[in-house]
């Protein structure tokens, strides 16, 4: 919609299903959610994307306040720092101005004891 969650580089609504190209058939798309207004998606090797209204970086994405084009949005799928392939990423979760993981590999976003944990983005 207006934010970009949609991830395909608009900020149209639709009124039907549609493809995100980035998350097609064949991608391994293993997880996703919808929030307020962003949206999260996990690939099956773990790597995890967010796009959508991210002025918090609720994204996790590093660019929380401005988004690359100026807006409080990602148009685009971006990746989500220290969630990356090989993370083992399996669950998220969006809501108003927060997302959540649960991930089993240590990551930028701090060392665990014992996987799997819950790790927040902000």
């Amino acid at each position: 919609g207006a934010t970009g969650r949609r991830c395909d580089g608009t900020t149209a609504n639709a009124v039907v299903p549609t493809v995100v190209p980035a998350f097609g058939s064949g991608t391994g798309v293993a997880d996703l959610a919808l929030g307020w207004q962003s949206t999260l998606v996990v690939r099956a090797a773990g790597a995890t994307f967010g796009c959508g209204y991210n002025p918090d970086n609720q994204l996790g994405n590093g660019n929380g306040g401005v988004g690359p084009d100026g807006a409080k949005y990602e148009l685009l799928p971006s990746p989500v720092i220290g969630l990356g392939a090989g993370s083992g990423t399996t669950d998220v979760d969006t809501g108003f101005a927060h997302s959540l993981a649960i991930a089993a590999a240590p990551s930028a976003l701090g060392t665990i004891s014992a996987p799997p944990m819950l790790r927040p983005f902000r």
